[in-house]
């Protein structure tokens, strides 16, 4: 299974990537609306932020091979 994954994200890369932040966004939603029983909206600008940050990252390691 885990080849499988790896031989995936060899050749989809920035799929693997966003469905990760997809992922964790709804994970870290769904805690804080559980817990605070509230939304924050100033999550989506971290969320933003680190998913620019990932691609150029994944980017960069990208055009280097």
């Amino acid at each position: 299974m885990f080849q499988k994954y790896s031989q995936f994200y060899e050749k989809h890369p920035y799929v693997c990537m966003i469905v990760s932040i997809v992922i964790a966004s709804i994970i870290g939603m769904l805690v804080e609306f559980l817990l605070y029983r509230d939304f924050v909206g100033i999550g989506f600008y971290t969320i933003l932020i680190l998913s620019i940050l990932q691609i150029l990252r994944l980017r960069h390691n990208h055009h280097e091979k």
